[in-house]
């Protein structure tokens, strides 16, 4: 059996639940920690997109 971890997504209006495999979670953390340095994540990452996409989707 899969263990599967919620992950939340996007601003309070407009966020997007999904269920990931709780191994596969636990290593692309482990893998992400280990490049990027706590703290610095939001310079590697543009979520902008992915609002967009969650805001326009709950508006329409």
């Amino acid at each position: 059996m899969i263990d599967l971890a919620p992950l939340q997504l996007g601003p309070p209006a407009g966020r997007a639940l999904f269920r990931i495999d709780t191994a596969e979670l636990q290593e692309w953390l482990a893998l992400a920690h280990s490049v990027v340095a706590p703290g610095d994540e939001a310079s590697y990452v543009d979520w902008q997109p992915l609002e967009r996409l969650i805001t326009d989707h709950g508006t329409q």
